[in-house]
């Protein structure tokens, strides 16, 4: 038994022999605040020795190593040969009562790699941290374990089990890592690099919430829930699906009102967007690739050729912004509810209102392309700059369309493309190789005698017969 009272414990072993430090069936600790620091090195060449080896088979005199009052446990180690570690607990041969590392639940843990692999089990820290200063990629453990929050700084692979909820605050230059949650929430709240691939998954019976506030960084980012009853995800500002994959996942929401942006992967996806009618306010949920998203105030689709299907129900409306950004987009939309504003983005973008019956006209009032509703509404489809060709102005439709309304008709077949020429005078906004029929003319000059309204569309307009 070594205790320092209030004050601090310092071991440090080196060996050409055996093992740098060797403990077994004791405790070690400081009670008033003091830290503990063990640094282990074994630097024989020829046989594989840990750092730090732990070996505690018995369940009587169990190895403990303690601090409280917010001290700090440090344990450095360097291993030789082959196998061998810088820091090992050996698994005990029955189960333990208490930690191999732990104290008052304010004690941080910090394991440095000073050569070789670090693999530890039983260790509960209020922070705990894992480096590799040379940088050479070692790789960390952890087993039966209960970390607060955990960083790991220029490190090989990590894989870490806890058994009740973990904070993830910082992973940076891993080769990957994996987290498996026994019980309790898993939360990322600071950047997380990884080469290959992040994972978390959720113990069996483990329904709490997966919490992401941080960029994640990873080729592959995998979701895994408990199995039968599923887990949910809560983000906070940007959530990107690029390499990610849902396993018994339930549901993804955007808790940060006002700053929630969902990127689509660069995937040709359908999205459909739908009322999200058990919100308070009513919201919008996208529907992607069989998963439910909710709570977004900018949907994006990314990269790649998306369809937005756009089914509000009929009197709801949303703030929600569609941005297609990349790719040939399409917003489809059918007759009911609203949403505020679509930014196509880059690419051959359309607005598909072939499930109505009005047409689509250029507004005499404001110069903007507009929808008539019949016959004496028009929607305000704002464009965006004026493109220029030569540095004189031409009458294009280029850029975002804002303030769409879903609940006004559109053209009964012909999608308006972003960039086709408008008519300059309240014509129908054909492309130049469709020509109107007799219905389109009347349509048109039933628009050119109403009244000229501009702004926001009222909700109504008629389902076209053919989808």
């Amino acid at each position: 038994q070594l205790s320092a009272g209030g004050g601090s414990v310092l071991v440090e072993g080196l060996s050409e022999v055996a093992h740098g430090v060797f403990i077994g069936g004791s405790q070690i600790g400081s009670t008033g605040g003091g830290d503990v620091d063990i640094t282990g090195r074994a630097i024989v060449s020829n046989f594989d020795h840990d750092g730090i080896l732990i070996d505690d088979g018995a369940a009587v005199n169990e190895t403990t190593i303690s601090a409280a009052e917010n001290a700090n446990i440090s344990l450095a180690g360097e291993g030789t040969g082959q196998g061998g570690m810088a820091i090992q607990f050996e698994m005990p041969s029955s189960t333990r009562v208490n930690p191999f590392v732990g104290g008052d639940g304010t004690q941080n843990v910090a394991f440095d790699s000073l050569g070789g692999n670090v693999s530890v089990s039983y260790v509960d820290g209020n922070q705990v941290q894992f480096t590799d200063p040379d940088g050479v990629g070692q790789s960390f453990t952890a087993q039966h374990s209960n970390f607060g929050s955990f960083t790991a700084m220029n490190v090989g692979a990590v894989d870490v089990q806890v058994d009740q909820a973990i904070d993830i605050q910082d992973i940076k230059l891993a080769a990957y890592a994996d987290f498996l949650v026994l019980s309790g929430n898993a939360t990322v709240t600071g950047p997380v690099d990884a080469g290959d691939r992040f994972q978390i998954e959720m113990g069996p019976g483990n329904t709490s919430d997966i919490g992401i506030s941080a960029p994640l960084v990873a080729p592959t980012k995998s979701f895994i829930g408990e199995g039968p009853s599923g887990n949910r995800i809560l983000t906070k500002g940007t959530f990107e699906l690029e390499g990610v994959t849902f396993t018994a996942i339930n549901e993804v929401r955007g808790v940060d009102s006002g700053n929630d942006m969902l990127i689509d992967s660069g995937l040709d996806s359908q999205i459909n967007i739908s009322s999200e009618t058990y919100a308070d306010p009513v919201g919008v949920s996208a529907n992607i690739r069989g998963i439910e998203f909710n709570g977004y105030d900018v949907i994006s689709g990314g990269e790649g050729n998306d369809n937005f299907v756009i089914d509000i129900d009929d009197g709801n409306s949303s703030d929600v912004l569609l941005d297609g950004a990349g790719g040939d987009d399409t917003f489809s939309f059918s007759l009911g509810g609203s949403v505020d504003t679509i930014i196509g983005g880059d690419g051959l973008d359309k607005v598909d209102y072939s499930a109505f019956q009005s047409s689509v006209f250029a507004d005499k009032c404001s110069g903007h392309l507009v929808a008539a509703h019949n016959g004496d509404e028009c929607a305000d489809f704002e464009p965006g700059p004026v493109e220029t060709a030569s540095g004189t102005p031409e009458a294009l439709h280029s850029g975002p369309l804002h303030r769409v309304r879903q609940s006004v008709g559109h053209i009964d077949q012909f999608p308006v493309q972003i960039g086709e020429q408008l008519p300059p005078e309240g014509g129908r906004a054909d492309r130049p190789d469709q020509q109107s029929s007799e219905k389109d003319q009347a349509n048109t000059a039933e628009h050119e005698a109403a009244p000229e309204i501009c702004g926001p569309a009222h909700a109504g307009g008629s389902a076209s017969e053919s989808h």
